[in-house]
Parts: C-alpha cells; sequence; structure tokens
C-alpha cells in the first residue's frame, strides 16, 4: 500500500515538474542566471581541488571539488534538498574530472578491483527525496576510471539505519560523530573483503560520516583508500590536489 502510494506522489511531482519547467524557465542552480542548469561561473568554482585530513583512510586524505559557500553551496542544496534533478548531468561531470585528477595516486591500484561508494543517506532522507542521490556520481566515477584502464565498479554497499537531523546543521565534531555512530552498516549480502574503495559524497564537514564508513568497510575486510566529495564545509583545507597528485 505504502509502496503504490509513493508510485503515485512520486508521478504527481513529476508532472508539477514539467508544469514549472513551462511556465517558470529555469535559471542556474548556483547563481539564478537565466536558461542554465549550470553556468560556466558556478560550474568553474566546483573545479578548485583540494585535500583534507581524512583518518581511517589509506591515504590519509580526502580531496574535494570546492569550498561549501556561496553558489557551490546553492547549487548542491537545490540538488540534494530542493530535487534539482537536472544538475545530476553536471555534478556527474565534476565528480569525473575529480577522479580524473586523483587517477595518478591510483597507480598501484592498476590490477585492483575498485569500488567506488556512495556515502549512505538516512531511510528518512531517502523517503523524502526518492533516490540514492549519490548513486549516478559514484557511476560517472567509475565509467572515467575505467576509461583509464581500471578495473572500476560502482556499487551500493553502505547504508545507514534511523538517524535524525542533517549532518551539516550540527554544531561540532561531536555531535556529527553521535549522529552517525552504530547506524553506518555493511549492506546485509554485500562481500567487499579484499576490495578497495573510494567513498562519494556531497559535502564534508567534520568528516564524521567518512570516517565511520571507513571503519565498517575496514571491520568488513575492504581497505577504504580515499573519499571524494562535492564540497567541504568547515575548516579550511590541507593543500592543492596538485601539490600530491604531481
Amino acid at each position: 500500500m505504502a509502496r503504490g502510494l509513493n508510485v503515485v506522489l512520486q508521478a504527481g511531482l513529476n508532472v508539477l515538474r514539467q508544469m514549472r519547467d513551462v511556465l517558470m524557465p529555469r535559471g542556474c542552480a548556483g547563481c539564478d542566471q537565466p536558461d542554465q542548469v549550470l553556468c560556466p561561473c558556478c560550474f568553474e568554482r566546483f573545479h578548485h581541488y583540494e585535500t583534507f585530513d581524512s583518518a581511517g583512510f589509506e591515504w590519509a586524505i580526502g580531496c574535494t571539488c570546492a569550498a561549501y559557500s556561496g553558489p557551490v553551496r546553492r547549487s548542491i542544496l537545490e540538488w540534494k534538498d530542493h530535487d534539482d534533478r537536472e544538475v545530476t548531468r553536471e555534478f556527474c561531470a565534476i565528480v569525473a574530472d575529480l577522479v580524473e585528477r586523483i587517477s595518478p595516486m591510483l597507480a598501484d591500484q592498476a590490477e585492483a578491483r575498485l569500488l567506488l561508494v556512495p556515502a549512505p543517506s538516512s531511510k528518512q532522507s531517502l523517503r523524502r527525496r526518492g533516490r540514492v542521490h549519490l548513486w549516478p556520481l559514484a557511476q560517472a566515477a567509475a565509467a572515467r576510471l575505467q576509461d583509464y584502464g581500471y578495473q572500476a565498479y560502482a556499487q551500493q554497499v553502505l547504508s545507514m539505519r534511523s538517524v535524525s537531523g542533517k549532518a551539516v546543521q550540527l554544531r561540532g565534531a561531536a555531535a556529527r560523530a553521535r549522529r552517525v555512530s552504530g547506524h553506518i552498516q555493511v549492506t546485509p549480502g554485500k562481500d567487499v573483503a579484499g576490495q578497495a574503495i573510494i567513498l562519494i559524497d556531497d559535502i564534508v564537514t567534520t568528516g564524521s560520516t567518512a570516517r565511520q564508513c571507513a571503519a565498517v568497510l575496514r571491520e568488513a575486510g575492504a581497505k577504504p583508500l580515499t573519499v571524494l566529495a562535492l564540497a567541504r564545509a568547515g575548516e579550511r583545507s590541507q593543500g592543492d590536489l596538485s601539490s600530491v597528485c604531481d
């Protein structure tokens, strides 16, 4: 019954979106420039690659495309929480560009099987969005690595039990860590033992979610290499990505 209702509601939302697009032509998700999904200027804002400390991962760093502020913040929220699905294509290209930048760091994984894994969302968030919003990004990253000859595959192997609140709305690392502590798991039936894994996320704040993901992956016998994110909020970055990759 509930599943049927969700299908009907989703169909209704699709009709409303189509009517909206006809009556009110869209603007850029980041700056509202007319007739743009993500204008060239806002798209370029996602190409300021930096690294940050990421304990628990093999590389001990994560990589991000931009600082979580201004048009970057707005465009991510429009996509993530306001159902602007058209931006997905642009974000897929952005994450694919980032994974291409880090590909030299994967030289020792040339013969390994790489899994590109989306960070998990709570069940409440999944119901609200009606989609696994990070899944297309993980697929795009895997496809780009395949272009470079890597055995890369996108897989959804992590899930989250019920949690409350959004990570970016909580103050302090301790509060964010408590939010996800014990709630992230390798989805039953998924075997990740021996797999090298790159975690794909949207926003990294304190890194609590990423560390929890790394911990459960290690417990399951996997080798989490790093986390890639569209944007990083909060503290300043560790440094420019080019200094690590060159």
